[in-house]
């Protein structure tokens, strides 16, 4: 189990910003891009979530808050799903980048809730903050991945309106696994 996330959320010095009532998860989905106050409880979680079903990935807290770090230097939005005590649920992580064409895409870099919030509506809640998000920073689409047998995920990403592109094999986590990638634009 991971630590509680503390901090004040109503205080004019939290790193929170941009709070959300989730929609289906009831649960408070949090928008920051400063991760110091809460580093080691999502680290946990994202060890937790991709160390387990169905990654199976090799994650140590050390490795996994790296990667968090990383997010948090190209300025990432972080939405974090809380409970009602302060508990991480769920978070994903988004960022503006330039796709080949020089247009502005918002990658949805990171989705994963712990094992006991699944199926509960928080991914979905995660990812509809981060499409709000990214079509408020004036990208044109989004666009996101997952590994083909995440069925689960692959109708979440259907379900927002996204749609697949491609596919391709990548390493993460220690494993080679088989990737579907998916776009949604914001253009009306």
């Amino acid at each position: 189990m991971y630590s509680k996330i503390t901090t004040d959320l109503s205080s004019a010095s939290s790193p929170w910003t941009n709070c959300r009532q989730g929609d289906r998860s009831k649960t408070l989905c949090v928008q920051t891009t400063n991760i110091k106050e809460c580093e080691s409880a999502l680290a946990a979680l994202y060890a937790e979530a991709f160390q387990g079903p169905p990654w199976f990935e090799e994650w140590s807290l050390q490795n996994a808050a790296a990667t968090l770090q990383d997010y948090a230097r190209r300025n990432s939005v972080f939405i974090i799903s809380l409970d009602d005590t302060g508990t991480p649920l769920g978070m994903g992580i988004a960022y503006a980048q330039e796709n080949a064409r020089g247009a502005k895409q918002w990658y949805v870099a990171e989705l994963c809730t712990s094992i006991n919030a699944r199926n509960r509506g928080v991914c979905s809640d995660i990812l509809q903050a981060l499409v709000q998000a990214g079509a408020e920073s004036g990208c044109m689409c989004a666009t996101s991945r997952t590994r083909t047998d995440n069925t689960p995920m692959i109708k979440i990403f259907e379900r927002m309106g996204f749609v697949e592109t491609h596919r391709d094999q990548a390493e993460t986590g220690g494993k080679l696994s088989e990737r579907v990638w998916f776009s949604r634009s914001f253009m009306v």
